[in-house]
């Protein structure tokens, strides 16, 4: 056997999981994260770490005091209207995992925010940030999430989100955090019919599959 041959079954020995056990995805291509520098910098971090499926940067995009709101449709029986940051980190951490032990694994994410032809950014306040301008964007959203057993996961045509943003650096250095992410849905009607193994949902209700 030549030295090109054993190496070669060497690296196949080295890729195998002798237990069967599920292993992290490789790294998708596509964008890669960026410094918090800017506002659009914040929806693509937030696209890059669902591909990428990385809980520590979605973590960094959060304000302290990040809340997220559903869709209103998606409330009731039991699904309130918002929750808090950690319950949003656990709630992603889950389905970011591609070794998450409970119901609904997750062995795929792709996700698209649609920001890349501009995004209108104007200016909002909030009642527990008196004196302080943020700012707001409506953004549309497109993924698909498969999860076990074989459920394929997607949105509505038309589906969007609001994302409001604060700047937590200076004018000069500017460092910028997500506060609130409103989940929209939307009220435009699918323009085809999922396939039999899909279901359409909302964000909010994909991240809610994690709650228990």
């Amino acid at each position: 056997m030549t030295i090109g041959a054993i190496l070669a079954l060497a690296a196949l020995a080295s890729c195998s999981d002798p237990k069967n056990e599920p292993v992290a995805p490789p790294v998708p291509p596509g964008p890669s994260f960026q410094t918090l520098d800017t506002k659009e910098a914040v929806l693509n971090n937030v696209e890059v770490a669902y591909n990428r499926r990385n809980i520590a940067k979605y973590d960094e995009l959060l304000d302290a005091d990040f809340v997220f709101f559903l869709a209103t449709g998606d409330v009731g029986g039991g699904i309130p209207d918002s929750w808090g940051r950690a319950d949003d980190i656990l709630y992603n951490s889950r389905m970011f995992d591609p070794n998450y032990a409970g119901s609904n694994r997750c062995k795929r994410i792709e996700f698209d925010l649609q920001f890349e032809n501009g995004v209108d950014w104007t200016d909002t306040t909030l009642p527990g940030y008196p004196g302080e301008m943020l700012n707001e964007a409506t953004v549309g959203y497109y993924f698909n999430i498969d999860v076990e057993p074989d459920i394929q996961y997607q949105p509505a045509a038309g589906s969007q989100a609001r994302f409001i943003v604060r700047n937590i650096g200076t004018d000069s250095e500017p460092q910028w955090r997500l506060v609130e992410l409103h989940d929209l849905g939307t009220s435009v009607a699918r323009a085809v019919t999922p396939a039999a193994s899909s279901q359409e949902t909302t964000w909010g209700m994909v991240k809610a599959l994690y709650r228990d």
